[in-house]
């Protein structure tokens, strides 16, 4: 089974998590676009972060590009990819086991317990590897049409631990998180996490999280109304992340506490250009971007796999248990998030500039 979103630059992704590889193709990208293997290598590389917060399935991730590159140009054809999976251990799942708080139980009916339950399947995190190829492609692609996008995402908080949000110096804020593993601004967070993350570890639990995202320099009149709004189109594609159960845009959380005098954006004329007084709307309005910094957060539960003793079910012998689940998991997967909302938030941009600049 494969996986495809939008009909401008369609992606499809297919594979499972202790399968043989898992794939990604691009189809509608033009011809002539210079593209970067060693770049989109270096990109899906980033994802493990730091190694030491991390799940210890060590993946080389070594991608292998079947199709649509050649010479270091797209060719008009569809872009393909495969990343092989090496490091897996299938011995940690039970067929019928039901881990609480997983897609087990609705996979297994939906499926007709057919699915691949070893790792979750296609339902795994694992998948998420590919949007980091999909969104460098994405990057690359949007440069060559001169959009210098910069996008930086934030753990707002760890559990009960809290960063700051974004201040007014953007490109401060971005410098800072440029090449840090562990996304925050204040540096002391990080190591809060550090020992925070430790100690669920050695209790055997896990935590949930938040990210800060804001979009520098987006274009403007990017989405349409409606269906393919610019945030309706980006929390699809967020909301297909594992774990993932809120998303706001702008102030959304004060907007529905607050009056209008206090959270309407007004305008004015400065030298004859147009110029937004407040940003509370996140750059978004009518489902189109204003060319203001577009900001939105994206909430994280725990992870699901905890090692405490829990009740559950075995659907083959229909039976109550109790499941201590074993395996190799990240104790808060939010963690991995900042760098993986980035990487589909470039490609959301290319899909909506693209299907723009065919309707023009």
């Amino acid at each position: 089974m494969s996986f495809s979103f939008s009909d401008t630059i369609r992606i499809t992704i297919f594979g499972e998590s202790h399968g043989e590889a898992i794939g990604l193709t691009i189809d509608g990208l033009p011809c002539g676009i210079p593209l970067s293997r060693e770049d989109i290598q270096k990109e899906v590389n980033s994802r493990r972060g730091d190694e030491n917060l991390a799940t210890a399935r060590k993946e080389k991730d070594i991608i292998h590009f079947l199709s649509g590159i050649y010479n270091g140009f797209t060719t008009g054809g569809i872009v393909s990819l495969l990343i092989n999976n090496e490091d897996v251990h299938s011995e940690s799942y039970q067929k019928g086991v039901i881990r609480p708080s997983h897609s087990d139980l609705t996979a297994y009916l939906k499926y007709q317990g057919f699915n691949d339950y070893r790792g979750g399947g296609f339902f795994s995190g694992r998948l998420s590897a590919l949007f980091f190829a999909l969104g460098e492609i994405s990057k690359e692609v949007l440069n060559y049409y001169g959009y210098e996008i910069k996008i930086m995402s934030h753990l707002i908080n760890v559990g009960k631990l809290n960063d700051r949000l974004f201040s007014s110096n953007l490109n401060e804020d971005y410098q800072n998180l440029l090449n840090k593993k562990i996304k925050v601004l204040d540096d002391k967070f990080q190591q809060d996490i550090k020992e925070y993350i430790e100690k669920l570890k050695n209790l055997g639990d896990s935590c949930g999280g938040s990210v800060e995202t804001i979009i520098i320099n987006p274009p403007k009149n990017l989405g349409e109304p409606y269906f393919d709004s610019f945030e309706s189109k980006l929390s699809h594609l967020l909301f297909s992340l594992g774990g993932v159960k809120g998303v706001v845009f702008g102030d959304g959380e004060e907007m529905s506490k607050s009056l209008g005098s206090e959270m309407n954006d007004q305008l004015e004329y400065q030298n004859e250009q147009i110029k937004y007084l407040s940003n509370h709307n996140g750059g978004i309005l009518g489902g189109i971007t204003t060319g203001e910094p577009i900001i939105f957060k994206t909430f994280i539960k725990p992870t699901s796999s905890i090692s405490l003793k829990q009740k559950s079910i075995d659907v083959n012998e229909k039976k109550n248990i109790s499941l201590e689940i074993k395996g190799r998991h990240d104790v808060c997967i939010a963690l991995r998030m900042p760098k993986l909302i980035n990487n589909l938030a470039y490609y959301v941009i290319l899909d909506l500039f693209m299907k723009d600049k065919v309707a023009r």
